[in-house]
This record gives C-alpha cells, structure tokens and sequence, in this order.
C-alpha cells in the first residue's frame, strides 16, 4: 500500500468512526420516550418556562434564578441568582422579555437576557404572575388582590381595581380587552374593558385556584385544589365553572393547552395528566419524578417541558409518551393483584402490573429504602381490568426501592380495601 492509499485509507477510517460516534449519540438524545430529566445545574424551585422555538428557552425559579437553554434543553446556563425569588415569567421573543417575584419587582432584558433593568417598583405585594400581549401592554397580579397594568413596555405601571384582597396567582389575556384572572379561595376575575372594570365570576369552590388558560373565548379552564386535584372548565366564557374529574387527590398548579387536542396539567409530587377529549377524561402520565411541577409549557402537542421543585426541568418530544397508566385488558380479574414489575433489577425503566377485580380508586407509590414516598404513578379512579405502569428511574441513585398499591373500596363495596408492598432493585 503506498503512501496515497494509505492516506485515504487513514481519512476513511477517521470519518467511519465520526459516523458511529455521531449515531450512537443521535440514537442517546432521540430515543427518550415520555418524560425525561434535563440537567438545570440548580436546586433552587424553578416556577415559571417560555419556549420560544424548538431551541430557545428561559426558565425563572427561587433566589432570582434565571436560566437559558439555546440548544433544545440539553444545556442550561445560568444567567443570574440573586435574593429575590422570581415565580413568573414572559418572553415576546428571544430578545425581549419580563421576569417578576417577589417585593413587587418586574425586571426587563432586551438582549436575550445578558442583562435585566428592574422597571418601575409600583408595589410591595409580591407578583406570581405577568403576561404581556404586545410589546406595550402587559399585566402583573399578585398578593393581596394587586393587579397592575403597563402600556409602555413595563417602563411604568398604574394599579387596576380587582375588588378583592385575596392572592392572584395566574392570567390569561384572550385580547386587548379580554382577560382572565384566578387565585385563593376559588377567586376567578374578568374583564372585558382591558382592565378598567374586573368583575367575579362564580367558581363553585373555595378552594384555591392557581392557572388559567382559555382556548379561544369562549372555552377556558383551571386548576387548583387544597386537598384534591381541581379542575374547572368553562365553554360560555366564565358565565359557568363545571368541575371535571381530574382523576387525581394531588393539587395542580399548572395547566397548558398544547395544539388542538392535547391539555396537559401538572402539580405537586410530580402529578402530570393529560386529556385529548377536551377534559372529559384525565389520564395520569409518568413524569418520573416526586417533586412538585410547577409550570408546564408546550411548543405543540409533542414537544414541552416541565418544571419545579428542586431545580426540576423535564422535557417530552413525544406528547409526554404513553399514558403512565395504560390499561393492558378490560378482561374482569378475579381478584386483587400486584405482579412483581419487570425487569428487576432494572435501569432506568421497569413495569408493574396490577389487577382490579372491581372499580375502585386505585394510588400506586414508590418509597426510596428509609421509607419516603419518591413517586406517585397512580392516584385514580379505575374501571375493572389489568393495568400496567412505567416508572423511569432516570434521576434516582441505585438501590432498593418499594412499591405499594392501595385500592380503596366504594361505599357499600363487599370486596373491602386492598393494600400490597413489593420490593424492586435499581442498578445503574
């Protein structure tokens, strides 16, 4: 072989091998399924995400935690930190955008975060939520009923009359005119006039409320809850709030409508769910995760993200995968059972299977070996058959983990409540 072939033969080798390494990643980073942990470099709660293509995105949290992806989520850079917790945020673009928190400060970059210049400081009362509709009108709520408006691009701000005291967690724009506020104790405003006049709509509930969202004028929900999973929706514009079966106890703190079907919501201890029928059923998604969620936010009906507490950032490509809960057969079970889940030991993913002889509600946990809770996988009610149920144990350290099913009997049921333990391995 002379020199010449043995130069093309060396250059041929080199790229074969630049060829597999680049697949063999491809095949890391575009194979994940349902919900998979990104690396936020944080502990600080993270509340508030805008996505702002398939690539750039700012995520806001605790301690004036300001965070930025460029590259889909695989990277997030830590812009600022500071004393002030920061609970919302909101992008017009990749240039332009607002965070505001606590102490009623709302800050303003418009250089893609290199920078923030605090706007005028209106108010005291913390603010959990701001929304702008253009790149001069924007609104901000708060505590103690603190509603705010600016017509300027945030550089100053005038106070809104809500009529109330009560907290105000979260507000939905539909236009220039109409908008949406929701907050503690079932507290749910409107407003046709841009803000001039904000009037109270009847929830049905005292229960505190926490995210808003409409699809188009007419057809809106929200959650909430103190101690169950609240759902309201409205199809006549707020005239009327009807509760839906959330099919989960687990508050919720977020919901995002994502392209024409898909509605997912999350809340604490990693509860997400997701309808495709316009809220008639809830389904419970395995997020992989026991720690609060406390924004959602999709690009379409495939691609979002998820975060929370303890610097969570989850990501889906695939609509959040398979429905955590997955019925396997409508076959009637003759009796109660929990199948030892397979494989085991496994990494990061395994199965468990379960059988219900009857309709009953039905919470499948995860405990770490000293006993504390780590995931919730199942908090429903179920119809008679078998069902299995993923959990993916990405961002958990090896060892022995337990898994309980609790099924609780309808009043007047003779099968009586069911209660089974089994233990699994995790080996990374």
């Amino acid at each position: 072989m002379n020199f010449e072939e043995k130069f093309i033969h060396k250059i041929m080798k080199k790229n074969l091998i630049l060829f597999f390494i680049s697949y063999f990643l491809a095949i890391n980073i575009y194979s994940q399924t349902g919900w998979f942990p990104q690396n936020s470099g944080t502990l600080f709660s993270l509340n508030s995400i805008n996505c702002i293509d398939t690539s750039n995105a700012y995520v806001a949290g605790d301690n004036f935690k300001i965070l930025k992806s460029s590259n889909g989520g695989n990277l997030w850079v830590s812009l600022f930190s500071g004393p002030y917790p920061l609970y919302s945020s909101y992008f017009l673009n990749i240039s332009t955008g607002w965070v505001a928190g606590a102490d009623g400060g709302i800050w303003k970059t418009t250089n893609g975060g290199v920078n923030f210049s605090q706007q005028q400081q209106i108010s005291s009362n913390l603010f959990n939520a701001i929304r702008f509709i253009d790149n001069n009108v924007g609104y901000a709520c708060g505590g103690n009923g603190t509603i705010v408006k600016s017509t300027n691009s945030g550089s100053t701000w005038f106070f809104q009359q809500s009529g109330v005291v009560s907290t105000l967690y979260s507000i939905h724009m539909i236009d220039t005119l109409t908008g949406y506020i929701c907050g503690a104790g079932g507290r749910i405003l409107n407003s046709i006039n841009g803000g001039v006049n904000w009037t109270n709509q009847v929830s049905g509930t005292g229960d505190n409320l926490y995210s808003i969202t409409f699809r188009n004028a007419n057809t809106g929900f929200v959650t909430g809850g103190n101690q169950t999973g609240l759902i309201l929706m409205t199809t006549n514009g707020g005239v009327n709030w009807l509760t839906q079966n959330s099919g989960t106890t687990n508050s919720l703190r977020t919901i995002f409508i994502a392209g024409d079907t898909a509605i997912y919501a999350g809340g604490i201890n990693g509860t997400i769910i997701k309808t495709t029928n316009g809220g008639i059923n809830w389904f419970s998604m395995v997020s992989g995760t026991g720690y609060n969620i406390n924004k959602l936010y999709f690009l379409n009906n495939r691609t979002g993200y998820a975060v929370g507490d303890q610097g969570t950032i989850l990501k889906t490509t695939d609509g959040g995968g398979l429905v955590g809960v997955e019925p396997v057969s409508r076959d009637v079970p003759g009796k109660f059972e929990l199948y030892q889940n397979y494989p085991n030991p496994f990494n990061p993913s395994t199965i468990i299977n379960y059988t219900l002889p009857v309709a009953n509600y039905v919470e499948l946990k995860v405990y770490d070996g000293m006993g504390k809770e780590v995931a919730a996988l199942v908090s429903q009610n179920q119809i008679a058959g078998k069902y299995a149920v993923e959990w993916n144990a990405k961002q958990y350290s090896s060892g022995v983990y337990f898994y309980k099913l609790t099924v609780t009997a309808a009043a007047g049921s003779s099968t009586g409540d069911f209660i089974q333990t089994k233990r699994m391995v995790l080996v990374k």
